[in-house]
Order: structure tokens, then C-alpha cells, then sequence
């Protein structure tokens, strides 16, 4: 069993919440479908540069990090 297999979508069953601040997309991708799958509601943040954004992305809102639009300049 590899390290990342033990977080799979029975391990973000655990939490009612999930906070993450990634700085690669693939990273934040993966997070967000394994808590669509998990039906945990994940709270996005990130930066370009000096600017940041948080996002709440919940199942039932069918809102995506992967659909979210760019801040990028």
C-alpha cells in the first residue's frame, strides 16, 4: 500500500469539513473529487501573485474547484 492510498474517499469520510491551500492544481483537483465522492464540503483558497480567493465547493451546490473561473491576469 502506497502513502497516498490511505487517502482515499473513506479517509475524507472521517471529517464534516475539509480546508485546503495547494499550490499546484493536480494536487487541488484530486482533493476536490475525493470530497464530491466523500459528500464533504471542501473550503478552496489559493493565490496569484498577491491576489487569494476562498471558495466553499459542496455536492449539493454541484459546484467544482476544476469549473471555478480563473483569477488569473
Amino acid at each position: 500500500m502506497t502513502p497516498c492510498s490511505n487517502y482515499n474517499v473513506n479517509f475524507f469520510k472521517r471529517f464534516s469539513l475539509v480546508m485546503n491551500a495547494l499550490d499546484n492544481k493536480a494536487a487541488r483537483n484530486h482533493v476536490n473529487r475525493l470530497c464530491l465522492a466523500a459528500g464533504v464540503t471542501l473550503i478552496e483558497s489559493g493565490s496569484a501573485g498577491y491576489l487569494g480567493q476562498v471558495s466553499v465547493i459542496r455536492k449539493v451546490s454541484q459546484r467544482a474547484f476544476t469549473y471555478l473561473p480563473s483569477t488569473s491576469v
